[in-house]
């Protein structure tokens, strides 16, 4: 959960450093869950899905930071966002850290 938290308080719309898969996934998976539980409450109040798509803007910028942050971690520009198929953003986002500093930081784990 602390995962999830630093993402929407400190790293709100952070874009620069490197993200490790443990604090993309954490978030990503916490995302999801909330995205499931938010579609479920607006079924059960007929909302058309208001409180869903809430969630989804309030919550575009640090899915989006991270994912940046995820990217900038395995030596890739934040633009493979926008021009990567969704099966090489998953293969990217599963790939493991690019060993010791990069052009985009120190490496997350320490390493």
């Amino acid at each position: 959960m602390n995962w999830f938290i630093d993402c929407i308080t400190i790293n709100y719309a952070n874009f620069n450093g490197r993200a490790c898969r443990k604090e993309y996934w954490m978030f990503s998976s916490i995302y999801i869950v909330l995205i499931i539980l938010m579609i479920i409450i607006d079924n059960m109040m007929k909302n058309n899905l208001v409180l869903t798509l809430s969630l989804v803007l309030t919550l575009f910028v640090p899915n989006f930071a991270v994912t940046v942050r995820r990217l900038h971690d395995v030596d890739k520009p934040g633009r493979y966002f926008w021009t990567a198929t969704p099966y090489t953003l998953l293969k990217l986002m599963c790939t493991d850290s690019t060993p010791g500093p990069n052009q985009y930081g120190e490496n997350p784990k320490g390493m």
